[in-house]
């Protein structure tokens, strides 16, 4: 007998991504892809338990108080606390289920966040842009207000909360976000965007603040990974 016909690509003639690309959205239609969390939901599901529990719950324990974290974890909250000038927040809670990573994470965050010469105001630009590129809403909502305490304008907060151009910043935020959003939305940075980055912050500074965002990349992964939830009532992500 003959081969039965080949059936009909799922959702019409598009071919689900258009032009054979395999993308999970159709082309066209006047409606923008979805983000963040829309995407998420789009993607990766979470299970009807999850879906229907009264308070958003990390996937592991989040050991940030001291008297939840059980005795063989003791000596490496207490260590992380330490380097952190008492404070196991953040992606930390988690980090100590693994404790030589949290270890070293907490190393290299005492640096990028502490000890470099970047000024506060340029870590914290930095880091809201990271924080609004990763869609992590604790992040955002932990560095927000350090941003304000450091003299990032209401300006440049509103730009990057809600991804609109640069041209109403002042030149050295403008350059932080700009040199930020590059490297996080393609994975490269351009010429015009390095030297401008280069020329505020010198090639010790780029350096520096290229290691905050990969640091804060890894801060995002985690949080966004096991699900780590802003606190009640937190300033929300745009």
């Amino acid at each position: 007998p003959p081969p039965p016909a080949p059936r009909a690509a799922a959702g019409g003639g598009g071919g689900g991504g258009g032009g054979g690309g395999g993308g999970p959205f159709p082309p066209g239609g006047g409606v923008p892809p979805p983000r963040g969390p829309r995407l998420r939901a789009v993607l990766y599901p979470r299970s009807p338990a999850a879906a229907t529990r009264g308070v958003p719950m990390p996937r592991l324990p989040n050991l940030t108080s001291r008297d939840e974290v059980p005795a063989e974890l003791a000596e490496t909250y207490d260590r992380v606390a330490e380097l952190r000038g008492g404070q196991v927040s953040g992606p930390f809670g988690i980090l100590i289920h693994s404790p030589e990573l949290a270890l070293r994470a907490a190393q290299l965050s005492r640096y990028v966040r502490w000890e470099s010469d970047l000024t506060p105001g340029q870590r914290e630009t930095a880091i809201i842009t990271a924080a609004r590129e990763l869609d992590a809403g604790l992040m955002w909502n932990a560095h927000v207000k350090l941003a304000r305490e450091g003299g990032v304008s209401e300006a440049a907060i509103e730009a990057i909360g809600q991804r609109t151009a640069l041209d109403a910043l002042e030149p050295g935020e403008a350059a932080i976000v700009r040199y930020v959003r590059e490297l996080m939305q393609g994975n490269r940075v351009s010429d015009e965007s390095f030297e401008a980055l280069r020329a505020l912050l010198g090639d010790q500074g780029i350096v520096d603040l290229t290691g905050l965002v990969g640091y804060y990349a890894f801060v995002g992964f985690t949080l966004n990974a096991f699900e780590v939830p802003p606190p009640a009532g937190a300033e929300p992500l745009p």
